[in-house]
């Protein structure tokens, strides 16, 4: 099953600012770009397994771990789509 991704404003958002501080603050827009791609590669994959993720912190989440990056991305399934609701450093709270 493929189903349909939906990023709320809150986790494109989050997108723009891991770019922006590692491109800008860190002075490494390359790997901020590799950084973008594995995000959204990881999310990709979910597409097809949505169960794939652990469960969340938040009742009715799922997470999952982008491998060799410190970011996780917070979703919720719907009957026919995913719902993209944060991207977040692991070390970040999100309740």
């Amino acid at each position: 099953m493929l189903a349909k991704v939906n990023w709320t404003k809150i986790a494109i958002n989050d997108l723009e600012s891991v770019f922006n501080y590692i491109a800008e603050i860190e002075d490494r827009p390359e790997t901020a770009r590799l950084m973008i791609k594995k995000i959204i590669e990881g999310v990709d994959q979910i597409k097809s397994f949505p169960e794939s993720g652990r469960q969340g912190r938040v009742k009715g989440t799922k997470e999952l771990i982008i491998v060799t990056t410190p970011f996780i991305v917070v979703y919720r399934m719907k009957k026919d789509s995913l719902e993209i609701l944060t991207v977040l450093h692991h070390a970040r709270k999100w309740e």
